[in-house]
């Protein structure tokens, strides 16, 4: 059986480098959080809790109105590792949690589905999506696990050393699956950032080159011979 998925996109915080609030950013027919909400609806996940903080009440209505649940976090200021703990609070039939920060909007569906693909056949706690050998958002993690991770307090560095820690004594419990999207490294969090997010907003159906590299030796493996082939007409 497939487990049991929902969403948690994390919108509290002040957008101070940004200097506008980026949740409600226009991004295609719809703002920066309605295309978060949107990616995670479209991967097959309904219950999706979206933290919000800073100007609360109109991040609120943004995320009702995308058919999330907002959920305000009193502590907004202590940075991230606190919107987690709050959301994670209202996911309480959660089996894995998706965990995206809203400032990364671009994420493929097909992201979602091969991370889930990969939870099914190993079984992890903890799912990560990796391009070029690095790794990005969203996270898939058991919700149990992250449930104890954030009873740790304080918690220096946030969530990332907690992780890095559990890899260390389980890694046989946390996998990588390598995704041909550029956009789970790409974070929306200044004007420049948001011109270059709309640009790919329009190509986001599109490969590049480097995304189809992926796909041809990692998802849909093409022999050398076949590779070559194709650059050479390319």
């Amino acid at each position: 059986m497939a487990p049991r998925l929902s969403g948690l996109i994390l919108a509290a915080g002040f957008s101070s480098r940004m200097q506008t609030l980026k949740p409600l950013l226009p991004l295609g027919e719809t703002s920066v959080l309605g295309q978060c909400t949107d990616t995670l609806q479209k991967s097959g996940i309904r219950d999706i809790v979206v933290v919000t903080g800073y100007r609360e009440r109109e991040v609120a209505a943004e995320a009702l109105a995308r058919g999330a649940r907002p959920v305000f976090n009193e502590e907004f200021a202590a940075g991230m590792f606190s919107s987690i703990r709050c959301g994670v609070q209202h996911l309480a039939e959660a089996e894995y949690i998706a965990l995206l920060p809203v400032d990364i909007p671009l994420v493929r569906t097909g992201t979602l589905s091969l991370m889930e693909q990969a939870l099914r056949r190993t079984g992890a706690e903890v799912v990560h999506p990796e391009f070029d050998g690095r790794r990005g958002h969203p996270l898939l993690i058991a919700a149990p696990l992250l449930r104890s991770l954030v009873d740790v307090s304080p918690a220096p560095g946030g969530l990332r050393p907690l992780l890095a820690r559990h890899e260390d004594m389980q890694p046989e419990r946390v996998v990588s699956v390598k995704v041909p999207d550029a956009n789970i490294l790409f974070d929306m969090d200044t004007p420049e950032s948001y011109a270059e997010c709309r640009e790919r907003f329009l190509r986001r159906d599109y490969p590049s080159l480097e995304e189809t590299a992926v796909i041809l030796e990692h998802i849909y493996p093409m022999p050398p011979k076949g590779m070559a082939h194709g650059y050479l007409v390319g």
